[in-house]
């Protein structure tokens, strides 16, 4: 008994420890949490503080079971010094395994020591350590329930607080905006891919207006999606690599929350896209990590660290963030589930897709509608955070990457035809579009968030609404993504008087407006700091702008140290394989582009990023 009680005594100070860390590099540091390769955005959820002393509790359970059979047998001084030991060091070990820095062995071998240490303090001191472990534990236990139950209550009160005293507009049209991670234009069959890759969302198009030239504001996921939900540009913002979006500029959620609606996000990005990154501001109900074993078990230090590739394996390879994907399934049917909930309001939903994102694993029998070895693709994918990929990669990614194409364009037809059947569909508005593209060997270049070609900016842009968009229309005037919250704005309520910037898309959306429209300047930008996640980016960040058909990129550095441009022609080379900047030509129009791009995206950044934009 009093190894079970000292155990459990012990996990409970580790998992405090843990969290204590945590809170001081986020509040006191701000250093927040949200990045695939810290906490999973644990601190920042509402679970955090029940989970993560659970998971250190069944670490320690091991310990304590093979401890007290040995105390059965071998009672005394020296079981209880050993079992001083073995937890004193476990607590240690679960501290200093959050500092990457420290290697591994490092960090054993001085748990190790501090453990030995304290138990020779603990052991001839036993019975008045015991006395204080009994008297204390259960008023440890009584503050872990108590602040779990807390924190449940106060997001159920946040999430109310958000709908009341705000009237429901009569009338007005649900939105739902999907956004699909890591989807270029250049691999869907609506946009004329060989590969019938997505026969539904060609569907949906001919059911509303496909924006041909849709470009996004930046190559990764936070950006991207910030500009979509504030309507303005990455360097306007505070998100990046490290620091999440602030609350200096309104968000659409914010504004549509405002109008009556009921707004609910449902995410399976868990590394960019949770409730830390930022983009959780405005909704009354917002969906991200989800409550699992798996979750359980890695928001410990000692099972994150020591059984991360051993968990991978048993799933089946690929990249550790396999760990916390939510499939197109699960969105739908967490989406399907909450509709009713919405008090009979309009809604209005987003909705992010992970299923294309690295490393491209669909389930069966997806996985293999392109890819004829799978060994080959969990090979290839499995070396996706180096600098240097085999021969083959470019063909083996590719095939991987469609195939969960396909699977997601399969699950939004089902998702389209459940809201059909319900009668939903009929005063929805529907976006579909993507945060970013994906790279395969174009200009030598895998993945993304590491370069701004239009491999990686070019997007699809769908806008469905029975009613109220015309049907079969294609506009071929080239389009920015920060326009979409000014246009869902105006479509449900031409007459608000939200603050957003940007440009209403429903401009274009007439036969006869698309010829005499006039091409406005589009412009994207990369920070320095994507190369903290990306091996492929460059030291220095990039901005680039588009005007009247032509892409001019700027930074990075040449092979003499110079700042490098490049300049191509949308029109007559959309995939960008010709580099018109040393032509005669390009001369001739550089430096209009280096000024129009110093006036629209100035080299000054917010925050901590350095020159070349976010």
């Amino acid at each position: 008994m009093r190894i079970l009680l000292s155990g459990l005594w012990f996990a409970i100070w580790a998992a405090w420890g843990e969290l204590a860390i945590l809170g001081f590099r986020k509040y006191v540091l701000h250093r927040p949490t949200f990045s695939m390769d810290q906490k999973m955005s644990l601190l920042s959820d509402y679970r955090v503080f029940w989970m993560v002393p659970l998971a250190d509790v069944l670490v320690f359970l091991i310990p304590i079971a093979f401890l007290a059979l040995l105390a059965r047998r071998w009672s005394g001084p020296r079981t209880l010094f050993a079992a001083t030991a073995v937890f004193a060091t476990l607590t240690v070990l679960s501290l200093l395994f959050n500092f990457t820095w420290l290697h591994w062995g490092a960090a054993i071998l001085l748990s190790a020591g501090a453990g030995i240490q304290l138990a020779r303090f603990a052991t001839p001191r036993a019975d008045a350590l015991h006395a204080v472990v009994r008297r204390s534990l259960p008023v440890m236990v009584l503050i872990i329930a108590l602040a779990g139950l807390a924190s449940t209550g106060w997001r159920e009160l946040k999430q109310r607080r958000l709908l009341a005293s705000v009237p429901a507009p009569p009338g007005s049209p649900n939105v739902l905006l999907i956004i699909l991670d890591t989807v270029r234009g250049f691999s869907l069959s609506t946009y004329g891919y060989e590969r019938e890759t997505t026969p539904n969302l060609s569907r949906i198009a001919s059911e509303g207006v496909r924006f041909e030239r849709a470009f996004a504001t930046a190559p990764w996921t936070l950006p991207s999606h910030a500009s979509m939900f504030t309507g303005r540009a990455p360097h306007e913002l505070s998100a990046d690599m490290v620091s999440p979006l602030d609350g200096e500029w309104p968000t659409l959620a914010e504004a549509m929350s405002a109008r009556g609606y009921a707004t609910a996000g449902f995410v399976a990005n868990l590394g960019y896209c949770t409730a830390e990154s930022g983009l959780d501001r405005g909704f009354s109900h917002y969906e991200d990590l989800t409550t699992s074993w798996l979750l359980v078990a890695h928001s410990s230090s000692l099972i994150r660290v020591t059984a991360t590739k051993a968990l991978v394996s048993l799933l089946g390879g690929g990249e550790r963030s396999r760990l916390y994907r939510k499939d197109a399934d699960q969105i739908n049917g967490d989406f399907l589930r909450w509709i009713p909930t919405s008090e009979g309001r309009p809604f209005f939903a987003f909705l992010n897709y992970y299923d294309a994102h690295r490393p491209y694993l669909p389930p069966s029998p997806y996985e293999l509608k392109y890819s004829a070895n799978i060994r080959d693709r969990f090979r290839v994918v499995a070396s996706g955070s180096k600098s240097k990929l085999p021969p083959e990669a470019a063909q083996v990614l590719t095939d991987a990457y469609d195939g969960s194409l396909v699977y997601l364009d399969d699950r939004i037809g089902k998702l389209m035809a459940e809201l059909e059947a319900r009668g939903t569909l009929e005063n929805t508005i529907v976006i579909v579009t993507a945060d970013h593209g994906e790279q395969f060997g174009e200009h030598g270049l895998f993945f993304h968030a590491n370069s701004l070609y239009t491999q990686l900016l070019q997007v699809p842009l769908i806008i469905t609404g029975k009613g109220r968009v015309p049907r079969g229309l294609t506009i071929p005037t080239p389009v920015s993504l920060i326009d979409v919250p000014a246009t869902i704005l105006a479509m449900t309520d031409p007459e608000g008087n939200e603050d957003f910037p940007g440009e209403t898309l429903g401009r274009l959306l007439s036969a006869d407006s698309t010829a005499s429209q006039r091409h406005q300047p589009l412009v994207a930008a990369l920070g320095t700091k994507a190369q903290m996640i990306e091996y492929f980016a460059p030291k220095d960040g990039l901005r680039s702008i588009m005007i009247d058909g032509l892409h001019y990129i700027q930074g990075g550095r040449s092979r003499r140290g110079e700042v490098r441009e490049e300049l191509f022609d949308l029109v007559q080379d959309p995939r960008e394989e010709r580099d018109l900047a040393a032509t005669d030509s390009g001369l001739a129009v550089l430096p209009r582009f280096r000024a129009a791009l110093d006036s629209l995206v100035p080299m000054a950044r917010r925050g901590t990023v350095g020159a070349g934009g976010r």
